[in-house]
């Protein structure tokens, strides 16, 4: 009488009677709070008649399997796309289940979940004892990123920053290289290459971006920062110093629309060769409409793949972008 699996195989057995039958899984789930098999079946009926009950299903089955949450997935977004679900949902998240960061990051990547569910879910969470984690935080913002939701996306990346770069925020965030690439929102995003490495050098107050290039085929475009500019004219200004930099058609930065096709804006002159430091400015201006993100970008000018063969080291310190009417001095 004690043992729960007993009395769910009592209720696979009573197949004409459904009432006796949840019954009996029911029971089952309680003498046996660690038998999968009963809260999978009770999880699959209760979704089918919209019960909000399979939430506690959908708790116990991922605490006892994590690995069965790909399964889980489209039950759990469907409720999350639910309104009248959605709250229920926000309950069980607020308890913080081991499996929740998994989910919230899975949910994020859902396509087919509105942004804006997304969006209620993360304020019931915010407004709980358990607010959403920095990872998960970042999966949210990543989201409206791809979303192009620009007014909602840049505040949030704000209140993540630490208070030290909250109170040094610019066009170009840390144009001086003072801190650890943040690789998301709107801060610099340094990916990996073969054939490249990509690197900050020197000292507090005095750093610079440095990239060494190992002497092969590289399609470098590997350095990149999110902007949120307004229309008008705008100017990229920096230091540059290159150093046995060896390229058919050489390294530039770009700015390009974030949004529609990516519609390249401008591009400084190409860096190649040997040279000391020196300033250089670009002039660009941004227009009226579809065009209210832009990616700042290092990248090889090549056109096809033979002209990616590059070698040497190129460096910059103090990029920023101001008003074009502003002096171009850098300090």
């Amino acid at each position: 009488p004690l043992d729960g699996r007993a009395y769910r195989e009592l209720a696979r057995a009573t197949g004409e009677d459904p009432a006796r039958q949840r019954g009996l899984m029911e029971l089952a789930t309680r003498r046996a709070p660690r038998d999968l098999a009963s809260h999978a079946w009770l999880l699959q009926r209760d979704a089918s008649e919209g019960r909000p009950a399979a939430l506690q299903h959908v708790d116990a089955v991922l605490r006892l399997r994590p690995v069965l949450l790909t399964g889980l997935l489209p039950a759990l977004a469907a409720l999350a796309a639910d309104a009248q679900a959605r709250p229920a949902l926000a309950d069980l998240l607020a308890l913080a289940p081991a499996w929740r960061s998994a989910f919230w990051s899975r949910l994020c990547a859902e396509e087919g979940v509105p942004a804006d569910a997304i969006a209620a879910l993360a304020a019931s969470l915010d407004a709980s004892t358990t607010p959403l984690l920095p990872a998960e935080r970042s999966a949210w913002l990543e989201r409206l990123i791809r979303e192009h939701r620009w007014p909602q996306a840049y505040p949030l990346w704000v209140s993540m920053l630490p208070p030290e770069q909250r109170g040094r925020l610019a066009n170009v965030h840390d144009g001086a290289f003072e801190f650890p690439p943040e690789n998301g929102g709107f801060g610099w995003r340094v990916g990996h290459v073969p054939g490249a490495e990509v690197a900050v050098r020197g000292p507090p107050g005095a750093r610079v971006l440095q990239v060494e290039f190992a002497g092969r085929r590289v399609p470098f475009r590997h350095v990149r920062q999110l902007l949120v500019l307004s229309p008008g004219d705008w100017r990229l200004q920096g230091r540059v110093r290159t150093d046995a930099l060896r390229n058919e058609r050489g390294l530039q930065w770009t700015i390009a629309c974030a949004e529609g096709r990516g519609q390249r804006i401008a591009a400084t002159d190409r860096y190649a060769d040997s040279s000391p430091w020196r300033d250089f400015v670009l002039d660009f201006s941004l227009p009226e409409q579809g065009c209210a993100a832009q990616w700042l970008q290092l990248e090889l000018a090549a056109r096809v793949p033979g002209e990616q063969q590059v070698s040497g080291r190129i460096e910059f310190a103090g990029l920023r972008i101001v008003r074009a009417d502003r002096p171009a001095a850098v300090p």
